[in-house]
């Protein structure tokens, strides 16, 4: 089973955690609580923009059982087409029994905002692939599926109006939306023909939930508990700097870094590198990457003539 959230997001948060726990001077056991229900709260906001697709489809409907009540409803008004919404794709997702529950868990709910979805449909109405899905041959169930990925990347996913209300509420959101919005395509990728309604086809928040849980709560305790140690270290090899003259963020994706060096034995040296250097090329400034990569270089190095690099298994994957 696929998981929503893959290594690299684990450290991001990890490392936000820890950024804000900087800030706000919290305690470890607060900011392991605030992490942990952050990472739940993602697969909502993964159901919620999900249940765009039925949302939209049931506008949809709703513009064609309004159109057939007119006074004077014409040919085209009485028996419209109605492949869009009734097909084996929008079947499969408004019959399984797992997202049904899950909407009803986070009382996913649009009515509210039906005037920003009625816009987005006018515009969905509007474009030339829906056009042409409406008006070619049978499409089938792949270029069913490929429209519904079309609509939800140009017209659901990128709208920024209905951005913003997920940003109203949870201001943590506005992050993890693209994560959410990537998985929302890829499970709509992965749907295939005749599923059973009891199929589970969602991805779970996790890959390997125990695994995934236990690496980011150790990277956290240890980043935090062996923070003054690894701060000390970091200084040595930059003496031409002042503290407060290198950004917070560097500092805190440094400590993580060498915390995998040292205390996670499964991890390559070169993996926990890599994804740092590019964790600091999204998040903090435009020169970090050099610095993080220059400093870590020193550090490593005097971790391998000091003996302290020990890795096993995959570990020691391109370690010398």
């Amino acid at each position: 089973m696929e998981g929503l959230l893959n290594r690299r997001y684990l450290r991001v948060k990890a490392m936000q955690a820890l950024y804000s726990k900087e800030l706000n001077e919290g305690d470890l056991a607060s900011t392991e609580n605030k992490l942990f229900s952050g990472l739940s709260d993602i697969y909502q906001l993964f159901i919620i923009l999900m249940s765009l697709i039925p949302e939209i489809t049931d506008i949809a409907q709703r513009k064609i059982d309004i159109k057939r009540e007119k006074k004077l409803a014409t040919e085209e008004d009485l028996n419209p087409s109605i492949r869009f919404v009734d097909n084996p794709v929008i079947s499969i997702i408004e019959s399984n029994l797992r997202f049904k529950a899950l909407r009803e868990q986070y009382k996913v709910d649009w009515s509210l905002e039906s005037d920003t979805l009625n816009k987005v449909w006018r515009k969905i109405s509007e474009d030339v692939s829906y056009i042409s899905f409406m008006n070619g041959t049978e499409p089938g169930f792949e270029k069913t599926k490929d429209l519904y990925i079309h609509i939800f990347k140009k017209h659901l996913g990128v709208n920024e109006t209905l951005l913003d209300l997920m940003e109203d509420r949870n201001i943590h959101w506005y992050d993890d939306v693209q994560l959410a919005g990537i998985n929302v395509v890829k499970t709509l990728s992965r749907l295939q023909q005749n599923q059973e309604p009891s199929k589970q086809w969602l991805p779970a928040l996790y890959k390997n939930e125990k695994e995934d849980k236990a690496f980011i709560r150790e990277l956290v305790e240890r980043t935090v508990l062996k923070s003054d140690e690894l701060q000390n270290q970091i200084m040595e090899h930059t003496k031409n700097w002042e503290l407060d003259r290198i950004a917070r963020l560097d500092i805190i994706l440094m400590k993580m870094a060498l915390c995998e060096f040292l205390y996670f034995p499964n991890l390559p040296v070169k993996v926990s590198l890599n994804e740092y250097l590019e964790i600091s090329k999204n998040y903090s400034t435009t020169k970090s990457r050099i610095f993080i990569n220059g400093v870590l270089d020193k550090l490593l190095a005097d971790y391998k003539e000091k003996g302290l690099i020990k890795k096993v298994g995959r570990g020691l994957i391109e370690h010398s």
